[in-house]
């Protein structure tokens, strides 16, 4: 008599809120915000890469969202890639990408503003 095993795994597992704090951000209006004030703040263009580091350090935001946002940043010209190779893209914020940065980075909580320029001064900039 053969027997068989079933193994039945459920997920229950919203990939696009995983790994992303309290504080973090699950929408991709905020997501904008806070890479244009990122991207407006820094002394040096950032990659992909970068952005994934700084943003997932605390938790502000994970791959999904970062991966979607930077995708609409693109299309809508707030920013633009200057270097592209199979594994990354480094990216330049435009004037429009300035102007939603000076207007609207006032809406996100100081918290979360102190946390993306710590965790880029620490893991991008002083590297």
């Amino acid at each position: 008599m053969h027997t068989e095993k079933v193994i039945i795994i459920k997920f229950n597992y919203d990939n696009m809120n995983a790994g992303i704090t309290p504080d973090g951000t699950h929408q991709i209006h905020e997501a904008k915000v806070m890479i244009c004030y990122l991207l407006s703040a820094s002394p040096q263009n950032l990659s992909r890469n970068q952005l994934q580091i700084i943003f997932a350090h605390d938790g502000i935001m994970n791959y999904f969202i970062l991966t979607q946002t930077l995708r609409e940043l693109k299309e809508s010209k707030h920013i633009s890639v200057i270097s592209s190779t199979k594994e990354d893209e480094i990216y330049k914020i435009e004037d429009t990408g300035h102007e939603a940065a000076n207007k609207l980075s006032n809406d996100l909580p100081f918290t979360i503003k102190e946390k993306i320029i710590k965790a880029a001064t620490e893991l991008v900039w002083n590297t």
